[in-house]
């Protein structure tokens, strides 16, 4: 089975609540949404590669000392069935598996999440150029949240920028306190890319409180990675 993969490489976690841990990324070509705010859609592709490829790549890569292999994207769950059969073999490597995904495909992850360890969900907010996904993320959080990955393994990321709206975080914060209060949020100050802004430093500490008000954990982590000069 064939997948069309961006780029293969080691690096850190630069988002969310494994940010600086050391990880193998798989970056896979292709997408179901288009945010406003995206930085991967102009990389270039190795190709069409198969899951027998891919592993070479990994063990090359692995140093020993690799937290998690991580299937980013794009968005990773359009390539499901591929990731049925490259996933077992990474598990068999001893590596742990971390999945970046949109959350917007709940039907695909519950083809793979026995599989995974890790779990990055974002909420996209419709500001971001996409039309609103509240029930494929209601979906998505509640299959997670009846998984065998717990709360901490798994986390809800946003990015805010300068269109994000009060209205929208009360919405996701509804939907994440729905499912479970315990689910931490991480709240991602855009990276200006283009002609996306960011966010103003009193709505980021204004979303903050306001999500703080029905979670547990509600963290501002920035893109680490971009603030470095690393991938």
């Amino acid at each position: 089975m064939n997948a069309s993969i961006t780029e293969i490489f080691s690096s850190i976690q630069g988002e969310g609540l494994f940010v600086g841990e050391r990880q193998i990324f798989v970056r896979f070509a292709d997408c179901n949404l288009k945010c406003d705010y995206c930085d991967t859609t102009n990389g270039k592709r190795v190709g069409e590669v198969t899951s027998l490829r891919v592993l070479e790549k990994i063990k090359k890569l692995n140093t020993g000392r690799i937290h998690s292999v991580s299937v980013t994207g794009g968005e990773p769950l359009l390539y499901a069935d591929f990731l049925q059969e490259l996933l077992p073999q990474i598990k068999k490597m001893g590596l742990k598996t971390y999945l970046e995904t949109n959350g917007t495909l709940p039907g695909e992850l519950s083809k793979i999440l026995k599989m995974i360890d890790y779990v990055a969900m974002d909420i996209k907010l419709p500001s971001t150029g996409n039309p609103a996904c509240w029930i494929k993320h209601r979906e998505f959080l509640e299959i997670l949240n009846d998984s065998r990955i717990r709360p901490g393994e798994f986390f809800v990321k946003i990015v805010m920028t300068s269109k994000t709206k009060a209205s929208e975080i009360k919405k996701a914060v509804d939907i994440i306190a729905g499912v479970s209060k315990y689910i931490p949020l991480v709240l991602q100050p855009v990276s200006p890319i283009r002609n996306v802004k960011k966010v103003l430093p009193r709505n980021t500490f204004a979303f903050q409180n306001q999500a703080m008000d029905r979670l547990a954990t509600v963290k501002v982590i920035p893109q680490m990675h971009k603030i470095l000069g690393v991938r």
